[in-house]
């Protein structure tokens, strides 16, 4: 794709400034930008385009006394989460707005019902690196032992995966509502404990520990898990890597989304490309990508599809890696930053 000959000045705002998910959104964004030629400057005074990518914080003080010193810029506002129950928080967004960015098709119908022109919305699902997710020609016995893993401990065994934080910061015996860990304890509950292991990874996963041990759900955890006992915070002590995370997909069998609500997850997009089948509930971009077959309401369904593994269509799980790949490969993200761009000037 040709670069931009004559770029707009782009002041990209917004982050949560710990490394996770919106940070790695942002340095991908400013990435893509400049191999489209545009420049991304870090003052918001010689901007013409804000591109903001966490909606929630263009309501903050810090933002409101940024845009007096350039109050012409035009704002991309990409919508990070469902907002489905945002209320007066949105309808203040609307009013700011010139352009939203939407990762899924429930985002884009709640804008529409608040009377968001179409032309005003464009879809670009948070970004996953094929560089970083991608499908390893290696054994189950290589990457259990390559993730400190007794091998014996997986012979025979269906693997479902579960790598995102569960628990509340402020609170570790409670559970984070949006990821809904108890949904996800009592499917697992519910199959047989002579043939399933959940593998577990990542920081504050202390609320599904917790349960797993008290409804007797066969679990690994990858990493330390001393901080488990104590309840004290591991935010420092278990972030892994994307080389590892993408060791542990390849490692599992399937993986397992019980979230109540969803801008993403990415989890969704990085099974596409590593070729992990996963089953979800319907939230965030999961109704837009998962096959239907995949997709559960409660625990009773969750744990019959997962009983029924063998019986998963393999056509449809290779539609679902094959569509991923190229939705996610370099050329079709920057055509659609590329769009974006253009809709906004």
């Amino acid at each position: 794709m040709k670069k931009n000959k004559s770029p707009a000045r782009v002041f990209v705002y917004g982050g949560d400034a710990f490394g996770w998910s919106v940070d790695k959104d942002r340095s991908h964004l400013e990435t893509a930008l400049g191999k489209l030629g545009f420049v991304t400057t870090r003052s918001i005074v010689f901007a013409n385009l804000v591109y903001a990518v966490w909606w929630n914080q263009l309501l903050s003080r810090r933002f409101a006394i940024l845009r007096l010193f350039n109050p012409w810029a035009k704002i991309i506002c990409v919508i990070t989460n469902d907002i489905t129950q945002a209320g007066d928080d949105l309808r203040r967004i609307i009013g700011k707005a010139d352009l939203f960015v939407c990762a899924n098709s429930s985002q884009r119908d709640v804008l529409l019902s608040k009377g968001v022109p179409t032309q005003k919305i464009k879809h670009d699902p948070y970004f996953v690196s094929p560089n970083e997710f991608y499908n390893l020609n290696c054994t189950r016995d290589e990457l259990a032992s390559e993730l400190k893993i007794d091998p014996s401990r997986l012979k025979g065994r269906i693997l479902v995966g579960s790598f995102q934080r569960d628990s509340l910061n402020s609170d570790l015996s409670k559970p984070k509502w949006q990821k809904d860990p108890e949904l996800l304890a009592q499917v697992m509950s519910r199959l047989p404990k002579d043939r399933f292991t959940l593998v577990l990874a990542g920081p504050r996963r202390h609320y599904l520990v917790s349960r797993c041990k008290e409804l007797e759900i066969d679990y690994v955890f990858v990493g330390d898990a001393s901080a488990h006992s104590g309840m004290t915070d591991d935010v420092n002590l278990n972030i892994l890597g994307h080389e590892t995370i993408n060791k542990l997909y390849n490692l599992v069998d399937i993986y397992l989304v019980s979230s109540k609500s969803e801008g993403g997850p990415k989890a969704i997009a990085e099974c596409g490309l590593t070729e992990t089948p996963v089953v979800a509930t319907r939230v965030g971009l999961a109704p837009d990508v998962v096959c239907a077959d995949c997709l559960f309401e409660n625990a009773d369904e969750g744990s019959k599809i997962l009983a029924n593994i063998d019986a998963m269509n393999p056509k449809k799980l290779k539609e679902f890696f094959d569509t991923t790949k190229g939705f996610y490969s370099e050329p079709a993200r920057l055509k659609r930053l590329q769009g974006i761009m253009d809709a906004a000037k």
